[in-house]
């Protein structure tokens, strides 16, 4: 039997082990229908897909110490599931039948095609999450403003993305004296150019 070499099977796994969105099983995924009024929905959360569905609210009785009362539920309809495409997108080689890159302006994922009804629904149940609140998932029918609201947003961060090394906060800084901070190529240059003096 002849071996694989190692870069094929580094490959082979990675290609394993990435989730293509189109793929992932989320009930019924609704694609864009021609009929209605529809918005683009700009998502700038550093993942591949966010899955938005709509609750139904019901009141039900509940059993307490005192006896028995009403109390409100809302129960997520996931048949009817609408995926939105993130900003994330595999670098490098696409693992087979990934699906082609959203049109990206200015940090925000554009998805073209999504029911207004459906999302009018949506962001008036979710209208205190923090991704709507924060603008990281925002919407309207005129593409052209969601592009102008991505650009006004463009400074606003989700905190999903890529961590840059030169410049993110979210990397540990050392709070001893003796332990230095995370080394990159401009700290190694600086101490090479010490060691030379």
């Amino acid at each position: 039997m002849a071996r694989q070499p190692r870069a094929e099977k580094i490959e082979a796994a990675n290609q394993a082990a990435f989730q293509n969105p189109g793929a992932v099983a989320a009930g019924n995924v609704t694609k864009a229908s021609s009929a209605g009024e529809k918005v683009v929905v700009a998502c700038k959360l550093g993942v591949a897909y966010y899955d938005i569905y709509i609750c139904r609210k019901e009141t039900v009785s509940e059993n307490t110490q005192t006896g028995p009362r009403d109390i409100v539920r809302f129960t997520p309809q996931r048949e009817t599931t609408v995926r939105l495409r993130g900003t994330s997108y595999p670098r490098g080689t696409v693992p087979d039948g990934f699906p082609e890159k959203p049109l990206i302006v200015d940090g925000a994922a554009l998805n073209f095609g999504i029911d207004k009804e459906f999302w009018d629904t949506w962001v008036e149940q979710n209208k205190l999450n923090p991704l709507v609140m924060n603008r990281m998932i925002f919407a309207d029918t005129d593409p052209e403003f969601v592009k102008g609201l991505a650009h006004d947003t463009k400074a606003m961060q989700s905190g999903l993305e890529p961590v840059n090394p030169k410049k993110d906060r979210r990397i540990p800084k050392s709070t001893r004296a003796e332990i230095s901070d995370l080394e990159t190529e401009e700290t190694r240059a600086k101490k090479f150019e010490r060691a030379i003096v």
